[in-house]
């Protein structure tokens, strides 16, 4: 795009604007006592799943200088709670109340989250003038942020910007919003001054100490993914078909030239809807509809991104233990010590869970609704083309079922109670074999 030149002069009076930032924060090493939930299957399923006050109104699970760890269940008043979670919640409790099943307890990924932005003991306020060009004429600006911890030990930070003009925002500047959100500046008045900080330095920041405050040692936060989402709210009328080239695909690929396969104009479109992923960017335009189920698909697609971002992450889980896989690890003596404690080892317990998650988008709960399985299949069609998740969860099929040929032959009663466990695994209702 050369100097000077717009993209687009469709009218764009509102848009929200949000970055996804996912990162590390290893529950398996060094937890503070207070969080040592995180790491352990048990106490983590009694305390969010069973009592989704547990964490904020029993336990008070503070992180300092962020704030009040709670289930994503445990919503404000007047805030309804995100039907997605709630059909995880149906999920897992369905999943664990089979007899075969009662003594496993799954790797939990239903996060607890913190809401950061707004506060009552810090204002927030960003300064309009260090938004690029028409982002700057907004009259109405409000931010959110909030963090998610999933205890696979991946979190995710969500910063999102919603901006109202009189006029027009131009899509160049959108753009460039999403590439350099460090020459944003936001204010925090904590009431005995105000410090200024960019979007991108606050993110990280946080980020910092939610990986300071969980772990008794330091750790620095590992970045994994950044992924941001155009929503427009409120414009002239868009068409694919009109608006591709000068809209839709600019925000897609952030400005860059998309690679052959990638930003399918279809993918995810619904009749006026439009809902394109590509690379780097999602971007939405969801006119006003009295369609069931239409309000919920800005929240919705936020959630499947970050349900791509834990499958990817346990992916590198499922590879790192198929590396270290040691038929030797498999004495006669660890299957005695584990049939005191149940009737699945740990090694089953966390393969099958792993395997479980990577599964999730063709199972009954949470995808309940044939249409968000069909939508979130398009995702990953976009975000995987490589079919590396369907891989992955071969992978920890095959460690299983190998897993159970080593406990056979070490111990005969502990190989006859695991022998059906691979078929029975994938014969689970709602799950498409």
């Amino acid at each position: 795009m050369s100097s000077g030149e717009s993209l687009s002069d469709v009218k764009i009076s509102e848009v929200y604007l949000s970055s996804i930032n996912t990162f590390a924060f290893y529950p398996e090493d060094s937890l503070r006592r207070s969080f040592d939930f995180l790491s352990d299957n048990e106490k983590y399923y009694s305390a969010v799943f069973e009592d989704y006050r547990y964490l904020g109104k029993q336990k008070d699970k503070t992180i300092k200088g962020v704030g009040k760890l709670r289930s994503v269940l445990d919503v404000p008043l007047n805030v309804s709670s995100d039907s997605f979670f709630n059909s995880f919640q149906n999920y897992y409790h369905w999943l664990s109340t089979p007899e075969t099943w009662k003594r496993l307890t799954l790797t939990p990924h239903y996060p607890c989250v913190i809401d950061v932005f707004p506060s009552r003991s810090q204002k927030y306020r960003v300064v309009t003038s260090t938004l690029p060009g028409s982002l700057g004429s907004a009259s109405n600006v409000k931010m959110s942020l909030s963090i998610r911890v999933y205890p696979v030990g991946l979190a995710s930070l969500r910063m999102g910007l919603f901006l109202a003009t009189d006029q027009s925002f131009k899509i160049e500047d959108m753009i460039e919003f999403l590439l350099f959100p460090r020459k944003v500046t936001i204010e925090v008045d904590k009431g005995d001054g105000i410090e200024e900080f960019s979007t991108d330095v606050l993110a990280r920041g946080y980020a910092k100490k939610i990986v300071d405050g969980l772990h008794s040692k330091e750790k620095p936060p590992g970045w994994v993914d950044t992924y941001s989402m155009v929503d427009i709210v409120n414009t002239t009328p868009l068409t694919i078909d009109q608006n591709m080239g000068n809209v839709f695909l600019p925000l897609l690929c952030l400005d860059t030239e998309p690679e052959k396969g990638e930003c399918i104009s279809d993918n995810l479109s619904r009749k006026k809807d439009v809902v394109l992923f590509g690379p780097k960017s999602a971007v939405a335009y969801l006119p006003v509809s009295d369609e069931p189920g239409h309000k919920t698909v800005r929240k919705q697609l936020r959630n499947f991104l970050e349900l791509f971002f834990v499958q990817k992450f346990l992916g590198y889980k499922i590879e790192t233990f198929s590396k270290g896989y040691l038929p030797e690890n498999f004495s006669k003596g660890y299957w005695l010590k584990i049939l005191k404690n149940g009737v699945l080892p740990p090694k089953i317990e966390e393969l099958y869970s792993f395997w479980n998650y990577m599964n999730l988008q063709e199972q009954d709960y949470p995808m309940q609704n044939e249409n968000w399985k069909i939508r979130y299949k398009a995702i990953l069609n976009v975000l995987d083309k490589t079919k590396k998740i369907e891989r992955q969860k071969e992978q920890a099929m095959t460690l299983i079922s190998k897993t159970v040929e080593e406990a056979k032959k070490a111990q005969e009663q502990v190989g006859k109670m695991l022998e059906k466990l691979p078929d029975l695994i994938k014969s689970f209702k709602g799950v498409i074999t």
